[in-house]
């Protein structure tokens, strides 16, 4: 992957949650980062994002859509 990556937003308020891709780790798999910002704690975690992955962020942000509750990733 060259050039800046994929960058997915999701902010409410002051609350903060980005997905950025930062690489390529394989033809299926892509180097990430999570960053979480609140207005009292923020962080981030290198991660990698794969097909399954994407598919199910898709389904989550769906569901955001439609008003319900989600949660992605559970580890």
């Amino acid at each position: 992957m060259e050039g800046p990556g994929a960058t997915f937003n999701l902010i409410e308020f002051s609350e903060r949650l980005v997905v950025r891709v930062t690489g390529r780790e394989s033809a299926i798999s892509l180097h990430s980062e999570i960053v979480i910002g609140t207005g009292f704690v923020r962080g981030k975690a290198p991660t990698s994002i794969g097909v399954d992955d994407l598919e199910s962020w898709q389904s989550a942000l769906d569901s955001l859509d439609a008003g319900r509750d989600v949660s992605w990733r559970k580890w």
